[in-house]
């Protein structure tokens, strides 16, 4: 019998992480059970979990799970969440470090038919209340990548957005600094949508750092005409652009997709006559996704330094 009253539970390709989780825990003396293997493994002859009973029932529950919303993903997810639910736990909560489907909230027009591209994050969160019967007590999610997160669920107080890119920009703001070669820092924002998510967060890293380290951090802003959710232009940068020649220039966005973005934001920069010193680039969520994205983690010519995600 479990002694425990806390159990960590992964859908499949988050066992690592929760295998991560459980060790600080315990490290900390939180004593917790670990279930890495809850849905798709046959223990002691009962398929589907029955072996855990004693470590979910009347238990409060953490499931760990992700995006993105690919079928596999998606029903690990949602049978990960009715086996939990259906041994009776005392309450069930859910980490989403990256919230499947988030980017069909753009509402963008596809240029080849002229349709909208379907929107799926309030049906997402639907299936993922149905599939724990309702005994969800909170979702948290990671820096979601739409602002329409928060109107996902009819059920108020249950979703709960938090950032962990407070601690990312710090990071990669005190690696400049390790460089001590006395160059301007400059924190930039690619588009109004990154600037409306991280520019509070940003600004209370740069007094942090201005304070321990005695050293100013600048800012400036892109503004970028989307045409869909692939394609977009970078149109002007404003903010501290005096600072940007021979500086180290860090994009700060929610996250990375074919790093097309990235790449136009640097040429942009140049393009204007603001001639940086080097840029790299901080994301929440390193998607890198398709062969867009590898196309331009393997160019010769890339602008980019270094990623932190």
């Amino acid at each position: 019998m479990s002694k425990s009253y806390f159990t960590i539970i992964s859908v499949p390709g988050m066992e690592a992480q929760a295998e991560q989780l459980h060790s600080g825990l315990m490290r900390k003396g939180v004593s917790a059970n670990l279930i890495t293997d809850l849905t798709f493994t046959r223990a002691n002859d009962e398929w589907g979990g029955a072996a855990f009973e004693d470590q979910i029932r009347g238990k409060v529950c953490l499931v760990l799970g992700t995006g993105p919303g690919s079928a596999p993903n998606m029903w690990g997810l949602q049978m990960t969440l009715m086996v939990a639910s259906s041994f009776g736990p005392d309450r069930i909560y859910l980490v989403l470090a990256y919230q499947p489907y988030s980017r069909s909230e753009k509402p963008q027009t596809r240029p080849d038919d002229g349709k909208k591209e379907v929107e799926l994050t309030a049906g997402v969160m639907r299936l993922i209340e149905a599939a724990a019967f309702d005994m969800i007590r909170r979702v948290i999610v990671v820096d979601p990548h739409s602002t329409a997160t928060s109107l996902s669920t009819k059920r108020p107080g249950i979703l709960k957005q938090v950032s962990v890119m407070k601690c990312l920009l710090k990071q990669a703001a005190l690696e400049a600094i390790q460089l001590r070669d006395e160059k301007p820092i400059v924190v930039h924002f690619p588009d109004g949508g990154a600037k409306d998510r991280f520019e509070f967060t940003s600004v209370t890293v740069a007094e942090e750092v201005q304070r321990e380290q005695k050293i100013r951090i600048y800012m400036t802003s892109g503004l970028k005409r989307r045409t869909d959710s692939k394609h977009a232009e970078i149109v002007s940068i404003s903010g501290d652009t005096e600072q940007l020649k021979d500086a180290h220039v860090i994009c700060v966005d929610d996250e990375g997709a074919t790093l097309g973005t990235n790449e136009k934001t640097a040429q942009k920069m140049l393009d204007l006559g603001f001639q940086f010193h080097d840029f790299s680039c901080v994301f929440t969520h390193g998607v890198f996704c398709g062969e867009q994205a590898l196309k331009n983690l393997g160019r010769p010519d890339s602008r980019i330094k270094s990623f932190t995600t």
